[in-house]
């Protein structure tokens, strides 16, 4: 069972890889787990995703064509700087990370994944992101 925070309400997440192969791989195990997940194999499917729908985590490649997980990062904290944005990449250097960072990545995962880690980590992301927006309905709640 996912974490006691967990709702009714089925969790979002988006993936976004240009590997069809990885897409696949982490679709099946996040749907395993429960949540809904959507698939996006650019950063621009990505921001047309996030234009029409919510999620709760994001979980982004970082070198792909055209745009970078970077910059998908930077428009996704401009629209909603609580939504948590997990990074991953194959090429994996101190400079990548700590730009994640300062940028506001949630955490930085480094291909091949550790699955274990995968599941602990979107399901940290989702927890505090719902914790984050009950707290910010019960201070509405409270004006």
């Amino acid at each position: 069972m996912r974490g006691m925070l967990m709702s009714n309400r089925t969790k979002r997440v988006l993936v976004v890889d240009d590997e069809q192969l990885i897409l696949k791989i982490i679709s099946d195990i996040l749907t395993k787990e429960g949540y809904d997940v959507v698939v996006a194999n650019s950063c621009e499917k990505a921001t047309e995703h996030l234009r029409t729908s919510h999620f709760n985590v994001v979980l982004s490649d970082i070198k792909m064509p055209v745009k970078s997980g970077i910059d998908l990062l930077g428009e996704i904290k401009r629209k909603d700087p609580n939504i948590p944005v997990i990074l991953m990449t194959g090429f994996a250097s101190l400079e990548t990370a700590v730009e994640a960072v300062q940028n506001g990545a949630f955490d930085y995962l480094i291909k091949p994944l550790d699955y274990g880690k995968l599941r602990s980590v979107i399901e940290h992301a989702a927890d505090r992101y719902e914790l984050h927006t009950e707290n910010t309905r019960l201070l509405s709640d409270l004006k």
